[in-house]
């Protein structure tokens, strides 16, 4: 015996994968891209990315002169070192030529989306050593991206079989 399937199970289906999707896509987050981006950049440079304590965040945009982030931290110095503090500050190059709505509403959105340089405690990071972190961390967004969507559709489909189950 065939069963139908009423339409609008498919319909609530694909919304629910839709909706899943278009979540997944946003991290939730109020922090701004550019101050995530370099403390993944940092976590990625550091001995011991686990133990790190972010102490302060400032963004200073400069206009034309870029956007500079700056991160206080404390990592845990590895095994039998003290914590110690640290600075790193992400610099961001000025992209925008003409004034938009959104650049208005959000004047970070003006700025590159991955630093130009990048400087820990006072020392800069080579273009190679920062092209090779921003490939890194570039990689694991997307896994991340991915994982997400992954367990969002899971979710979306276990509802719709749990439905289609309470149906029969």
């Amino acid at each position: 015996m065939v069963r139908h399937v009423p339409r609008i199970v498919p319909a609530l289906v694909g919304a629910m994968v839709l909706s899943a999707w278009l979540l997944v896509g946003c991290s939730g987050s109020a922090e701004d891209m550019r101050v995530r981006f370099c403390k993944q950049l940092v976590l990625a440079q550091v001995q011991t990315p686990g133990e790190v304590r972010w102490i302060s965040v400032a963004t200073d945009p400069r206009g034309y002169a870029g956007l500079f982030v700056t991160l206080k931290f404390e990592d845990g110095g590895g095994a039998g070192w003290m914590p110690r503090q640290r600075q790193a500050i992400c610099e961001y190059r000025y992209q925008v030529s003409d004034d938009t709505a959104l650049q208005l509403s959000d004047p970070l959105s003006a700025y590159a989306t991955a630093p130009e340089s990048m400087s820990m405690d006072g020392t800069p990071l080579s273009r190679a050593v920062l092209s090779k972190a921003i490939q890194d961390s570039m990689i694991l967004q997307g896994k991340a991206l991915i994982d997400r969507a992954k367990q969002g559709i899971n979710e979306a489909a276990e509802t719709a079989r749990a439905r289609l189950d309470s149906e029969r």
